[in-house]
């Protein structure tokens, strides 16, 4: 599925890109990088350590929609920032990924197989880690269709999306 589909020089998107670590790993793999943060702090941490104007990172917030082309970017991407989401935030995310991409949402989070270590600091941030963990395939299917899942690791797994009928 993903073969297909995944080509250096494709415009690829990061949403919650952090510091920046996965828009560098597309970046030097021959993508054209968006990353999006809704926090200033990780956007200046990501521009000192990315070192490069080729990668446009932005200051915006999905939960309003994005300022971005219906079907602008091949792949979007999401790397742990589903899980502390509300329900209805995440949903919002999912919509907005599948309208601003052409082919594939990806998105690399936890899976029902974490460690209590990670209970324990997730419970005590306040999110909607355990909400996630027991609906995310469900909540995906209703908003994708069709979701491939693959484990990685112990306590992580890629959740691959494929946009219909685009």
């Amino acid at each position: 599925l993903v073969e297909d589909y995944v080509k250096p020089g494709q415009q690829v998107i990061d949403i919650g890109c952090g510091t920046g670590a996965l828009c560098s790993e597309l970046y030097d793999r021959g993508f054209h990088v968006t990353g999006l943060d809704s926090s200033t702090g990780m956007l200046e941490v990501a521009r000192r350590k990315l070192n490069t104007d080729s990668i446009n990172l932005m200051h915006e917030s999905f939960l309003d929609g994005t300022s971005f082309e219906d079907n602008q970017f091949d792949i979007s991407f999401a790397s742990f920032v589903a899980h502390g989401m509300i329900s209805e935030a995440r949903r919002k995310l999912y919509a907005e990924m599948a309208r601003i991409t052409k082919h594939l949402v990806i998105l690399y989070d936890y899976n029902e197989r974490r460690s209590v270590f990670t209970d324990l600091i997730e419970g005590m941030e306040g999110g909607d880690y355990f909400n996630f963990i027991q609906n995310v395939r469900q909540e995906l299917k209703e908003s994708f269709g069709e979701v491939s899942i693959i484990d990685f690791g112990d306590r992580a797994s890629v959740y691959i999306a494929k946009i219909q009928n685009k």
